[in-house]
């Protein structure tokens, strides 16, 4: 029966990539493949670890239990309690009539000690055989939960392994996105089937730059021999001939 994670997975796989894988989608269209392939194997592994789980680890422990051996040990460890008891009791009424005189005393005092002859020999005969089998079914107990935790353990580092291996193949391909390829299959797609425009070249005309004419230059003789004659001969000052 598949686990309901893998199957709440598997629901899940089919949906479409998320939007802003849409945009790339031919760069991220194997990562995204590739992540899907590894979710579904990682769910796959965890379905099978938990079912090795069950048949491996938690029915041998609840069925241990459940051996005939184990059954039987509630009634060994009560005739051990009982013998155990029945010794003490014997030892204690013998001592407390030995220290007693007196002929009826006497009397109750080797019954007593009869008793407590009885009980120790059965101590001594019976005790030994059932120590050793509580022995024997604790070892038994040691090692079956000591094989069930190595078993689940070897369990879950094949699935430690089988999860490193997809989550690295996943990130050989992410580390193998080219973003320069990524633009120029966008490039591609975006120009595919229209008719390639060429771009004018336009030059800037100059700007005429026009000169205005320099002013005309005034001689400097011309200048003080004008200047002086203002200065000789102020207005309204006939000027003198042969001077």
């Amino acid at each position: 029966m598949p686990h309901p994670s893998l199957g709440s997975w598997r629901r899940i796989a089919p949906l479409p990539a998320p939007p802003l894988m849409e945009i790339t989608r031919s760069v991220f269209q194997a990562p995204w493949d590739k992540i899907l392939q590894s979710t579904d194997a990682i769910a796959a592994s965890h379905q099978l670890f938990a079912q090795r789980i069950d048949h491996d680890v938690e029915q041998p422990l609840r069925n241990f239990q459940n051996k005939k051996e184990m059954q039987n040990i509630h009634t060994i460890s009560a005739n051990l309690q009982s013998m155990a008891r029945e010794l003490d009791d014997a030892a204690d009424k013998a001592g407390k009539l030995s220290r007693k005189t007196g002929r009826a005393n006497a009397q109750k005092a080797d019954q007593a000690a009869a008793r407590l002859e009885s009980a120790s020999q059965q101590w001594e005969s019976q005790s030994p055989f059932i120590f050793e089998t509580l022995q024997a079914l604790d070892e038994q107990r040691i090692n079956h939960l000591r094989d069930v935790l190595t078993q689940f353990e070897t369990h879950a580092v094949d699935q430690a392994t089988r999860s490193q291996s997809a989550a690295e193949e996943v990130l050989n391909v992410m580390l193998e996105i080219d973003t320069a390829q990524e633009i120029q299959s966008f490039a591609q797609r975006t120009t595919a089937g229209k008719p390639k425009v060429e771009r004018k070249s336009t030059t800037r005309q100059p700007t005429p730059v026009t000169s205005s004419p320099a002013p005309p230059s005034i001689a400097g003789d011309d200048v003080s021999e004008h200047s002086g004659h203002r200065d000789n001969n102020p207005p309204g000052t006939p000027k003198s001939v042969g001077a």
